[in-house]
């Protein structure tokens, strides 16, 4: 009897100091992700949906053309938008330096994709020596409820066809394809603790185990063309591509590369090239490939926001910036 309440007494001990480690571990990684917020962000409401862009509303009506650089959170860049290091600060700095009278916008939103920034580019009343930049990332081709149900609106207001599997998720036929196994659902309901991402980080760089994660499977679509996703993407730039053109603005497409595994085998790049290749044979429209510049610039295989936030750090974000600028990508005409 004794020796079972030394054992039990022995297994508690053990229970309860892996279970202070582990809280201490996250504390310490929730600390080391923390940030100073951006001071007053724009709050707009567009389709009765709010938003909140890291820029100041006196933006939007300044008498000077605008740059506007929309995409998602890595273009937000939180991390260091307080400190105008984030990738529309770095712009906006070169630009200043070079005395050209542009003032640069930005409207990245954690979530966002392109039917996001359709309803993005008809609120801010493009003018005619306005620029846009649009910066795709991997997940943007994701058909989830929320995109659905924009999607649905932007049908009825402006006559973009919805696709069928948003038909299907908004009545409930079928579930979201980022939440329809139960490994997927625990995976969404783990995913905000600091420990499991790192361990989830290292797996996936696992040659043998990287096929079993859903960020595979949505990478991949990049490169199927005929499936529906990648047909309203594609749909979907084309009508962003074309609004901006109709108000005499200038259109420029990109993406963000990720910024966790800059090496030059990252098959990502890859997919990057055969999509927008693609969507240039289809529909004549040009893109920007930041990826070999920030190689060759980059001074580490990984530059993130810190151990669990995989976004830019300030120094990806300020190589990007170096990129756009300095190749003259937004001024000149030849790189239309």
């Amino acid at each position: 009897m004794e020796k079972t309440k030394k054992n039990i007494f022995a297994i508690l001990i053990i229970i309860i100091s892996t279970s202070f480690s582990l809280i201490l571990v996250e504390i310490l990684l929730v600390l080391d992700n923390s940030f100073v917020p951006y001071d007053s962000p724009n709050e707009i409401v567009i389709n009765n949906k709010r938003y909140s862009f890291l820029h100041k509303k006196s933006d939007l009506k300044t008498s000077e053309p605008r740059l506007f650089v929309i995409g998602d959170s890595f273009v937000a860049g939180v991390h260091c938008a307080e400190e105008n290091k984030n990738l529309t600060g770095h712009i906006q700095e070169y630009i200043n330096k070079r005395k050209l009278e542009y003032k640069v916008i930005n409207l990245g939103f954690p979530g966002g994709s392109p039917p996001y920034y359709i309803d993005f580019i008809r609120e801010i009343e493009l003018k005619p020596q306005d620029i846009a930049l649009v910066m795709l990332y991997d997940n943007d081709i994701i058909l989830d409820n929320e995109v659905c149900m924009i999607s649905s609106e932007q049908e009825r207001n402006y006559g973009y066809p919805m696709p069928k599997l948003c038909h299907k998720i908004l009545t409930g036929e079928v579930q979201e394809p980022n939440n329809n196994s139960f490994i997927k659902r625990i995976n969404n309901k783990l995913k905000k603790y600091k420990i499991y991402q790192i361990i989830k980080e290292g797996l996936v760089q696992l040659p043998f185990l990287r096929k079993y994660f859903y960020r595979t499977e949505f990478q991949n679509l990049w490169i199927k063309f005929d499936s529906e996703e990648n047909q309203y993407m594609q749909s979907m730039i084309e009508e962003i591509a074309n609004f901006v053109k109709s108000k005499k603005a200038k259109f420029i497409l990109s993406y963000y590369p990720n910024t966790n595994n800059i090496v030059a085998e990252d098959i990502r790049h890859g997919y990057w090239k055969k999509f927008l290749a693609h969507l240039n044979k289809r529909s004549s429209i040009n893109s920007i490939d930041p990826f070999p510049y920030l190689l060759e610039n980059t001074k580490r295989k990984s530059m993130v926001a810190s151990l669990t936030d995989k976004h830019p750090s300030c120094e990806a974000h300020r190589i990007m910036a170096d990129f756009f600028v300095n190749k003259n990508y937004f001024f000149e005409d030849e790189h239309k």
